[in-house]
C-alpha cells in the first residue's frame, strides 16, 4: 500500500463547541492487546486511548471519575462501548489512574478538549434560522430540485438570498503542503480519520513538539487516516529519545518510515 507524507502548514479560526456526557466508563479485556482497533491503530493497554460510539477519531477528550474527581486526558481510536449502559470503554492503564480497575466501571463525566488541551466550553445556541417559501399546497418538488449551480429550480418554490446572519458559522484554513520523500525513524503522537480534527489539531502539536512534523497519509481497511508524526529521526535511537521528551503525549510510539 502506497504511503504519502505530506508536510502541513495550517492557520485557522476555531468555533468553540459544547460536547459533554455522563455515564459510565469500563475498560478494555486484556485479549485486545494488540489487535486493530476500529480506526486501523494498534490498541495497547498502556497506551491513553479510548473507545466512544460516535466521536470522531482522533478526538481528545478528558474522562473524570465522578466517584474521586480523578481525570485523564485520552484519545478516541476505537468503536464501542457496545453495552447500552456504557459511554467509553478505556484501556487499562487509563482505568488505574482513575483507581476504577477493582470496581471494573465507574460513573464518568467525558469533555472534548480543544486544539490547546483545555476542555471546550458550551457555546450559545443561535435562533433557527428560517427561509421563506411560498409551495403549491397540492405537490412541492422542491425535494427534487438539482441542487448544483444553474440547475433549474422549480417556479413552485421561491426563497430568500441567503444573508450573512443566515450562513452557518465556518471555520477557516490557510494551506500549503509539499510531498517528501521520508526515511529512518518517526514518534507518531496523532491518528485522525476525518480532516477537519487533522486541521484543528496540528498547529498545536506542531508547536507543542518543537520539532519537524509530517503528516502520514495512508488507508487502512479502506478508510483514510491521517497520522501526525515527529521526525524523521536517522536512528531509532534518536527517535527514542526525543518520545522520552514528551510528557505531554500519552500513547506515542516509534514507527520506521
Amino acid at each position: 500500500m502506497k504511503k504519502t507524507l505530506l508536510t502541513l502548514i495550517v492557520a485557522f479560526a476555531t468555533v468553540i463547541a459544547f460536547a459533554q456526557e455522563t455515564g459510565l466508563a469500563s475498560f478494555y479485556h486484556d485479549k485486545f492487546e494488540g489487535k486493530t482497533t476500529a480506526s486501523g491503530e494498534t490498541f495497547h493497554q498502556d497506551a491513553a486511548t479510548a473507545a466512544h460510539r460516535t466521536l470522531p477519531f482522533g478526538t481528545r477528550v478528558r474522562v473524570t471519575n465522578l466517584d474521586n474527581n480523578l481525570w485523564a486526558d485520552v484519545t478516541i481510536n476505537d468503536r464501542g462501548p457496545f453495552a447500552a449502559v456504557r459511554v467509553i470503554d478505556l484501556t487499562r492503564s487509563v482505568a488505574k489512574k482513575l483507581q476504577f480497575i477493582e470496581k471494573g466501571t465507574t460513573k464518568v463525566k467525558v469533555e472534548v478538549l480543544d486544539a490547546n488541551g483545555n476542555v471546550k466550553t458550551e457555546a450559545k445556541a443561535d435562533a433557527p434560522k428560517s427561509v421563506t417559501k411560498t409551495a403549491d399546497k397540492s405537490e412541492t418538488k422542491a425535494d427534487k430540485t438539482p441542487e448544483w449551480p444553474g440547475a433549474k429550480k422549480d417556479k413552485s418554490v421561491k426563497e430568500t438570498e441567503p444573508t450573512a446572519t443566515d450562513m452557518p458559522e465556518a471555520n477557516y484554513y490557510k494551506m500549503q503542503s509539499t510531498r517528501v520523500k521520508a526515511s529512518g525513524y518517526g514518534v507518531q503522537v496523532a491518528s485522525y480519520q476525518e480532516v477537519a480534527n487533522l486541521l484543528e489539531h496540528y498547529i498545536s502539536i506542531s508547536q507543542r513538539v518543537d520539532h519537524d512534523c509530517l503528516i502520514q497519509v495512508t488507508e487502512v481497511a479502506d478508510r483514510k487516516v491521517y497520522r501526525v508524526i515527529v521526525g524523521p529521526f536517522d536512528s531509532r535511537e534518536k527517535a527514542e529519545q526525543f518520545k522520552r521528551k514528551l510528557s505531554d503525549f500519552d500513547g506515542c510510539y516509534i514507527i520506521q518510515l
